[in-house]
């Protein structure tokens, strides 16, 4: 009996608690939806919610970087996922908490109430309005909105392939209001580093920092300044993909058109030689042409220390005394009997066609092998900081 009579008691104690709990939150659904129509009745989104005509609207505007999705080198665009941030201030949206059940958060809907036009204007995406997420704006009772989107932004960036694959690349977001200037919105930043606390980071690209700064603009037309918050993005390339893929079968295949030259004249393996040496180079440079941007400002460098030798120059080996000794090769035996009426005067023709081949692959191998080697050196020396890391994460 006392057993059913506890039973009894604890049933009735969770059902006082369950519809005490009902109707609390039926109490707060109430008060938030009167909230709401209180703030919304009279509310006109499209005016500026400033205090006076002549008080600009203060907005603090960060963006935290999450990932990096793709650098496009060719089309020289940034993709990059977004977190952003923008605070500013409504006189328009005040309550007295107290009239309203204590509430003092609301959230609604982004399209509900003003907004301040900031931009992306290096925007190289067509479909700009659907990168951005709609997301609801958290409002305080003391007229503070703050505003958490997330966006998939395209950005155009100036790539400069002068180091590829050793590269370092600065790529700039530039955030500022549209229509309005820096007198009646005023765009500040929030902190002077991105926010990385969430980074993903990418396989291909080492995120070194991430700046802010604030610019004001005075454009011909206008003397109001035109203020903007720029994000500087510095990226570096991890180059372990492009040294065994690229770099090191560039390298075999310099060696092996090298020892071509050592080669008799009178060889015919050595056409077989060169022809495929030259097959192969010409692959190579199809493949960087296909990644780089098509630009006449920079030519990809192997090694920064000299400017005057650019990527190619390790092929021109390949590119162009390859195919001369091939040519004089095969070209030497129709040289050779080219007005000569019987054998014995062909033999010394060739033997003057053989020389000149001879004294060719002598003077393309002095003049190119320590060149190639002091390259190779270079490559092996200078950036192994970059490349050892790389083995010991793998």
């Amino acid at each position: 009996m006392q057993d059913y009579q506890q039973k009894c008691i604890m049933f009735s104690e969770i059902s006082v608690m369950i519809i005490i709990n009902v109707i609390m939150v039926t109490a707060r659904d109430e008060n938030e939806y009167r909230l709401t129509k209180y703030l919304l009745s009279n509310y006109d989104k499209s005016v500026r919610p400033a205090r006076h005509t002549a008080e600009p609207v203060n907005v603090t505007f960060g963006l935290a970087l999450t990932q990096i999705i793709d650098v496009d080198e060719r089309n020289q665009i940034l993709t990059t996922n977004c977190w952003l941030n923008q605070i500013w201030m409504d006189y328009g949206l005040l309550w007295n908490h107290t009239e309203f059940g204590g509430i003092k958060v609301v959230r609604i809907p982004a399209d509900k109430v003003w907004r301040p036009d900031i931009i992306l204007y290096n925007n190289a995406d067509s479909q700009y309005n659907n990168a951005i997420l709609s997301t609801n704006v958290i409002i305080s009772s003391d007229g503070n909105l703050t505003w958490l989107s997330s966006a998939i932004f395209r950005s155009s960036c100036k790539i400069n392939v002068a180091w590829f694959p050793f590269d370092e690349q600065n790529c700039s977001m530039k955030f500022a209001s549209w229509s309005y200037d820096g007198f009646r919105v005023n765009v500040i930043i929030q902190t002077k580093e991105g926010d990385l606390s969430n980074y993903v980071e990418n396989g291909e690209w080492d995120l070194i920092t991430m700046l802010v700064e604030r610019n004001e603009v005075y454009y011909s037309c206008c003397q109001e300044p035109y203020p903007d918050v720029t994000f500087h993005i510095v990226l570096r390339r991890r180059p372990l993909f492009y040294v065994f893929n690229l770099i090191l079968p560039c390298m075999l295949i310099t060696g092996i058109a090298l020892l071509s030259f050592y080669m008799p004249s009178d060889s015919g393996e050595k056409v077989t030689l060169g022809i495929t040496t030259l097959l192969s180079m010409t692959v190579f440079l199809m493949v960087i042409g296909e990644s780089m941007p098509p630009t006449s400002d920079t030519v990809p460098l192997i090694v920064p220390e000299s400017s005057i030798l650019d990527f190619h120059a390790p092929n021109e080996l390949s590119l162009f005394a390859v195919p001369v000794s091939i040519e004089i090769k095969i070209a030497a035996p129709f040289l050779a009997i080219r007005g000569v009426r019987d054998a014995m005067q062909t033999f010394p023709k060739r033997q003057q066609w053989s020389y000149v081949n001879t004294h060719l692959d002598t003077f393309i191998v002095t003049y190119y092998q320590p060149p190639q080697v002091q390259r190779t050196a270079r490559i092996l020396l200078i950036y192994p900081m970059d490349i050892v890391p790389y083995f010991s994460s793998a």
